[in-house]
């Protein structure tokens, strides 16, 4: 294997670990996993997604807590 084919595999490694590592990927990471503990362990109250009305009237769905809390 040649050093330009070495050095050429290594920058692809480092573009791929360097995209993996963004704020933009773990911020994604995170909100999937946020959305996947509120789906198990509130939405039989709380509506976990952007449209559905809560299964308990008197629980507000999550997407609206924010307004609530300010």
């Amino acid at each position: 294997m040649s050093f330009r084919m070495v050095s050429s595999w290594t920058l692809v490694a480092l573009a791929i670990l360097t995209t993996l590592d963004s704020p933009a990927a773990a911020s994604k990471y995170e909100e999937g996993r946020g959305f996947r503990i509120a789906e198990e362990n509130c939405a039989r109250r709380h509506a976990a997604g952007l449209v559905r009305d809560s299964p308990v009237r008197a629980a507000p769905p999550f997407r609206t807590l924010g307004r609530l809390i300010r």
